[in-house]
């Protein structure tokens, strides 16, 4: 007993003195500071109420970046965007990653994430999540009036 005990206090010890030289501990270690958070300058469209990620689970070769997206990119976005409810789904019956934006109106859009980087993710969240215009509707130009 008094070994394990012993073991267990090295590991912990070992844990701290790594949290306390700022070491990343972890697969996908980020350091969760202000400075990290305030990093993102992405501001979501007022209308967009909802972004869920559904991971499923185990971490492979093909959904990498979906998990790495999920640790370090998600905690930006919702520290900049308290307006967009933020969630993780992970369902075992289904077989691909996928982002879920739904807006206001009713309108839900899905970002595919299988096979991609964080960046490239990130990127698709810009360009559906920060568009003015709905599809489907033009939007009000001068010369409209």
């Amino acid at each position: 007993m008094a070994d394990k005990s012993r073991l267990v206090y090295k590991a912990a010890k070992r844990f701290l003195d790594r949290q306390a030289i700022g070491e990343n501990v972890g697969k996908f270690a980020v350091q969760r500071t202000i400075e990290h958070l305030k990093r993102c300058n992405v501001v979501l469209n007022e209308d967009l109420k909802r972004m869920r990620i559904n991971l499923v689970e185990p971490v492979e070769k093909h959904n990498v970046g979906a998990h790495r997206f999920f640790w370090e990119n998600f905690p930006q976005l919702k520290f900049k965007n308290p307006h967009v409810k933020f969630s993780r789904v992970g369902k075992k019956s289904q077989i691909c990653d996928e982002l879920m934006l739904q807006f206001g109106n009713g309108r839900e859009e899905k970002i595919l994430i299988i096979d991609k980087s964080p960046s490239q993710i990130m990127q698709e969240v810009i360009k559906i999540g920060t568009t003015s215009a709905t599809r489907g509707e033009s939007p009000i130009t001068d010369e409209d009036t």
